[in-house]
């Protein structure tokens, strides 16, 4: 279900992070990355939201500031909530090792999503959204993505069956493969981060899909 609150707040919440003393990631995006070719993070914000849907979507905020702080946060599930009824969070912190940071910042730099449009959506219910935004020491970027596949998979669409969704053009695939990255470090942080704060009793909404975690 769609919701663009995050990314008009990305660089206030990004900048109010203050956080230390966590466990670095075992995400494997750095497996997939050379080298990468800059020498800083500096300045480098990342917003990574996936809502809820219909279904069993996996629904969190992610948040990677340029330093390499990682925070997590996810609705919590309240077997016998009160009434009135109050929305509980859960919230996961992890530090990014300076290698696999790089990798990533080096991915957005590297990858053309400067040419993103800024919005892939249909007029469809009941999809879960993708949205990142992105704060780069050259400007501000973000995309959201609902109920549109990315090329590769929409490759195997017939034309009618494009049409009877509305699709105009597909995702970019190095959207997707961001995502996936993102998803990584949200698993890692979900799995193997420091909690924080209170309702750590209580079990994750949604939490991320952690099948691909080694």
């Amino acid at each position: 279900m769609k919701s663009a609150g995050l990314l008009l707040a990305t660089a206030a919440v990004l900048l109010a992070i203050a956080m230390g003393g966590y466990s670095t990631t075992r995400a494997d995006i750095g497996e997939r990355a050379q080298d990468p070719p800059i020498s800083t993070t500096e300045g480098y914000n990342i917003a990574f939201e996936r809502t809820v849907c219909l279904g069993n979507c996996p629904a969190f905020t992610l948040l990677i500031d340029g330093e390499g702080n990682v925070r997590l946060t996810m609705a919590a599930f309240q077997e016998n909530p009160p009434e009135p009824y109050e929305e509980k969070t859960l919230l996961y912190g992890m530090k990014l090792s300076p290698r696999l940071h790089l990798a990533l910042i080096a991915a957005i730099e590297q990858g053309g999503f400067r040419r993103l449009d800024a919005d892939y959506s249909i007029m469809v219910t009941d999809s879960s959204s993708t949205m990142i935004a992105i704060d780069t020491p050259r400007g501000h970027w973000s995309t959201d993505v609902y109920a549109v596949p990315c090329e590769k998979r929409g490759s195997a669409w017939s034309e009618s069956h494009r049409k009877d969704w509305g699709i105009e053009k597909f995702v970019p695939d190095i959207f997707c493969e961001l995502a996936e990255r993102l998803d990584a470090v949200a698993c890692d942080t979900y799995l193997h981060g420091t909690p924080l704060g209170p309702n750590h009793d209580l079990k994750p909404f949604r939490p991320p899909n952690c099948r691909t975690t080694q």
